[in-house]
């Protein structure tokens, strides 16, 4: 090959060596995502890539070499390995003993400036990774060598070894006949007949064979490899010429020269034909990765809506929750308010008043935390199942505050209890009554109160009654105050309390937005880079191989 075309493959080689780079980075960073079925269809198609760009950069290495490349295979046990020792008398250990898979990696060795392939035997029990090694060896060959065996041409080895075929590529049969002799039949001179058995019709299976995929005039030889390596050890010329070893390697040697003398008249429209399948096949995954980011897009708008929405709906749950949980416990502290104006004992109201008001901050406290928690579950569910996202259960934390003391004034029971002896109630209260009002103490007895002292009483009384009820009223209607500053300040405080309780699934939320905001970026980087590798693999293939 020229060697601006040798300088045009190397730069080939370097953009597709670092569009591959590409790929493996893809592909390692997307194995990491949790998003099964679309990285799944993204690996298929990597690998797909990858697998092309592998065979491309396998190609240009192979085109760029001084040697011929021939790989030999056969169903396990045909005679490769023997080839071998019969080629270069090296490898003796490596000749199965009648087992199979003696052979399992692809082994080269040199012979007459060529490099040969000893490939794993195909169609072997339980062979599946032989046969795969088998087939990736023979991509690049100039040359492929079917090592037949005359005792049988078996479907499940002959399938493989017509995958391993490519077009283009030409096939070198070697028929290796199995037939033994015993020493004695080795001293006496074996005729070409009884060393090699249905020559015509082992060629003719061979075409019908190898027609299946468009191979239509193999070279075709001949040899009896046992007895070729019989001649080698035994150091006998006689057994080694009639084993056909000689003829054939003659031949071999022809077709892998010319075969090698051709790949460079069709390796510029081999390569470009591969370099064209690899651009296409990375095409395939950056419009892939391009739809990824696309969805990806989607998915963080309708994420970033529905938590928006579900905020909002959290926080006007929790607005009308407090708003019917503080209405009940202002009720409540108004009918407690009524109740201590009228009670005539000031510590009784005072008590009253102060534990309703406790009782109605707490209930309101508890109703309220029990209706922002289960509106909070219900929208964080929403978010859990509209996203499959993994988010935090919210702790509700909301105490009742300690209200203020409130002390009530005005005392109306002695000055009620003298109106009511007043009004002619009779008895020991009527005394007791009296006796607190420190009023006439002295005059008063039992059946002795006249009406006149009656009216006297009242009249003194009066403003005494109505004092002490104004400043009941008036300390009533502080206390009723207080307790509803209070309560207000108390729901003030429990809503900011529950609003902030929903910051653990905003912070959680705004991770998997940030998360989904650098995916989207590095999805659009690695299509960009993708795509302008291919632009630049595609134009070096076009110069380079000209």
């Amino acid at each position: 090959m020229p060697a601006d075309a040798q300088g045009g493959n190397a730069n080939v080689v370097h953009v597709a060596s670092r569009l591959l780079a590409m790929l493996e980075e893809v592909e390692a960073a997307t194995g990491q995502e949790d998003d099964t079925v679309r990285d799944a269809s993204l690996k298929v198609r990597i690998a797909r890539a990858r697998e092309i760009i592998e065979g491309l950069l396998a190609e240009l290495v192979r085109v760029r070499g001084d040697a011929a490349r021939v790989v030999c295979i056969g169903r396990t046990k045909a005679g490769k390995s023997t080839l071998r020792f019969v080629l270069t008398g090296e490898g003796a250990d490596g000749i199965g003993k009648g087992g199979q898979r003696t052979t399992s990696i692809p082994i080269t060795y040199r012979w007459r400036d060529i490099d040969v392939v000893d490939t794993p035997g195909v169609g072997a029990y339980q062979g599946a990774v032989d046969d795969a090694s088998a087939l990736t060896a023979a991509k690049d060959a100039d040359l492929v060598v079917w090592v037949a065996g005359s005792d049988s041409q078996q479907p499940a080895t002959v399938a493989p070894v017509l995958q391993a075929i490519a077009p283009g590529i030409p096939v070198f049969v070697l028929v290796n006949h199995k037939q033994t002799f015993t020493a004695e039949e080795l001293v006496g001179d074996l005729s070409p007949a009884v060393i090699f058995s249905d020559i015509s019709g082992q060629e003719a299976r061979i075409r019908h064979v190898l027609a299946q995929v468009d191979v239509s005039d193999p070279t075709i030889a001949h040899v009896n490899l046992w007895l070729a390596q019989c001649g080698l050890e035994g150091e006998d010329q006689r057994l080694l010429s009639q084993s056909g070893v000689p003829a054939a390697e003659a031949a071999l040697a022809v077709a892998a020269a010319e075969a090698h003398a051709r790949r460079p008249a069709t390796a510029a429209a081999v390569l470009r034909a591969r370099a064209a399948d690899a651009a296409e096949a990375t095409h395939v995954v950056a419009a892939t990765l391009r739809a990824h980011k696309r969805e990806l897009v989607a998915a963080r708008k309708g994420l970033r809506d529905d938590t928006e929405a579900a905020a909002d709906e959290y926080g006007d749950e929790v607005r009308r929750a407090a708003a019917n949980a503080f209405a009940s416990a202002t009720t409540q502290v108004v009918a407690a308010a009524r109740y201590a104006a009228e009670e005539p004992h000031r510590g009784k109201a005072q008590e009253h008043m102060r534990s309703e008001a406790v009782a109605a901050s707490k209930q309101a406290h508890v109703s309220l935390a029990q209706a922002a928690e289960g509106a909070a579950e219900k929208c964080r569910q929403q978010l859990v199942d509209g996203h499959g996202l993994d988010l935090p259960t919210l702790q509700m934390r909301v105490e009742a505050p300690q209200l203020p003391e409130a002390p009530l004034d005005g005392d109306p029971l002695n000055a009620r209890a003298a109106n009511w002896v007043a009004r002619g109630v009779k008895g020991a209260a009527a005394v007791a009554a009296v006796a607190l009002t420190d009023r006439r103490v002295a005059s008063l007895v039992i059946g002795l109160v006249d009406e006149r002292t009656v009216d006297n009483i009242r009249k003194d009384l009066a403003p005494t009654v109505k004092g002490e009820l104004a400043k009941r009223e008036a300390s009533v209607d502080a206390a009723k105050a207080a307790y509803m500053s209070a309560l207000a300040q108390a729901r003030t405080c429990a809503e900011d309390a529950l609003r902030a309780s929903w910051e653990p699934i905003r912070r959680s939320l705004d991770a998997v937005l940030n998360e989904r905001a650098l995916r989207i970026e590095t999805y659009a980087m690695w299509s960009a880079q993708l795509t302008r590798l291919v632009r630049e693999l595609a134009s070096e293939a076009e110069s380079g191989m000209d």
